[in-house]
């Protein structure tokens, strides 16, 4: 995220940001390059545990739940 706002992006649409808002906030909100590194340092430890999952929809909502108490973290089968 850090390096699409160093390139002029304008904001992201993450799913981390459901799990952890605060840190998609602080990162927009910081005006230090140290600072923001930090914070990128920390959404990528959340990102790389929803990636070392076998499903990271579960890892999510799994997440959530812990945010959120009656958060439903039972996963439904796809539509089709």
């Amino acid at each position: 995220v850090l390096d699409a706002f160093r390139l002029g992006a304008a904001g992201c649409v993450s799913a981390i940001s459901n799990v952890a808002p605060e840190l998609l906030l602080d990162l927009v909100r910081s005006f230090s390059l140290d600072e923001a590194a930090d914070i990128q340092k920390r959404i990528i430890e959340v990102r790389d545990r929803t990636r070392a999952a076998s499903s990271a929809i579960a890892v999510l909502k799994r997440e959530l739940a812990a945010v959120l108490p009656d958060y439903p973290v039972h996963l439904r089968a796809p539509l089709s």
